[in-house]
């Protein structure tokens, strides 16, 4: 598949489309990733990771229990997500840059990147700040 969206994702993940949901997809170079309720329920949430082949195809390469939020490290990608309001920005930074995603209108937001060599490298959620300078609320998400 040359494309990883909400369907293909179910179908590359080899879950049953019946029950399967596709909360947040993203996708940057040759690496993405998908969050997957798996049964539909919001009781087992996964997290996919995929690669682009050299013929330019999407190829499952793992997935794991992912839960409402978290951060993960592989030798291919890191990746956050969590949840928010639809359509919401989240900031993130990771090696130093700031970077935002917007949450799915289902609320999730996904972000991810290539990883470094130093497992301890992982991206983090940046509060927004209101103008009277507390924390406003906000929430990580992708498409």
């Amino acid at each position: 598949m040359k494309n990883l969206d909400a369907q293909s994702a179910i179908e590359a993940g080899g879950w049953d489309s019946r029950f399967g949901v596709t909360l947040a997809v993203a996708a940057g170079d040759n690496i993405a990733a998908a969050l997957i309720d798996t049964n539909g329920d919001a009781a087992s949430i996964d997290l996919d990771e995929y690669e682009r082949d050299s013929e330019g195809d999407w190829q499952a390469l793992a997935s794991g229990s992912a839960g409402d939020d978290g951060v993960s490290w592989s030798w291919r990608m890191v990746a956050i997500w969590g949840q928010t309001a639809p359509r919401k920005t989240v900031d993130i930074e990771y090696l130093g840059d700031r970077r935002a995603t917007v949450a799915s209108d289902a609320g999730w937001w996904l972000f991810l990147a290539p990883s470094t060599d130093d497992s301890d490298a992982v991206p983090r959620r940046i509060q927004r700040q209101s103008s009277s300078g507390a924390a406003a609320d906000s929430a990580l998400t992708c498409r």
